[in-house]
C-alpha cells in the first residue's frame, strides 16, 4: 500500500465536506463539474481537477499519505532518552499515568507498550501536535 491508495476517495470526501460548509449540496457539486469541466458527474472528473477545486476553496492541498521516515528505522528499540522525551511532552499536557496509557493504546491500536522507535513516533508526534495546537490557541487569546 503506497501513499496514493485511497487519495481520490479522501479528496471526494474533503470536497463534499467543504461544499457542505459553503452550502453546496451534491447537486451543486454536480453543476460545478458540468460547468467547469464538462463531465457528466463529479466522479468523472480527474484527480487533478478535483484537487484544483479543493485547493481553490481552501487555499491548501490535501496530503497524500506517506511515511514520515524510512521504514528500516522503525524497528530500532527505544531507549531511556526517548522515554524521557515522551514523558516531557506528556507533562506539558498534565496527563496522569492512566490517561497516558489510554492515549498510547489508542495510538498503537490497543497495545499499551512502546517497544520500537516506530511506536514511539506514533505516540510522540501525536502528543507534540496536540501541544502545538494548544500553544497556538493560547497565543491567539
Amino acid at each position: 500500500m503506497g501513499p496514493h491508495v485511497g487519495f481520490r476517495n479522501r479528496l471526494m470526501r474533503a470536497i463534499h465536506a467543504e461544499g457542505k460548509k459553503r452550502g453546496i449540496d451534491h447537486d451543486g457539486l454536480h453543476d460545478i463539474a458540468v460547468q467547469n469541466w464538462g463531465v457528466p458527474s463529479i466522479k468523472d472528473a480527474s484527480e487533478a481537477q478535483l484537487y484544483g477545486l479543493y485547493n481553490g476553496w481552501t487555499k491548501k492541498g490535501l496530503r497524500r499519505r506517506a511515511r514520515p521516515f524510512p521504514s528500516g528505522d522503525n524497528r530500532e528499540f527505544v531507549n531511556g532518552e526517548d522515554l524521557v522525551e515522551m514523558a516531557e511532552e506528556f507533562a506539558k499536557r498534565g496527563w496522569g499515568a492512566d490517561t497516558q496509557s489510554n492515549f498510547i493504546a489508542r495510538q498503537l491500536r490497543g497495545r499499551h507498550k512502546i517497544s520500537t522507535r516506530g511506536d514511539l513516533r506514533k505516540v510522540l508526534f501525536a502528543v507534540r501536535a496536540m501541544n502545538k495546537r494548544d500553544e497556538e490557541k493560547s497565543n491567539e487569546v
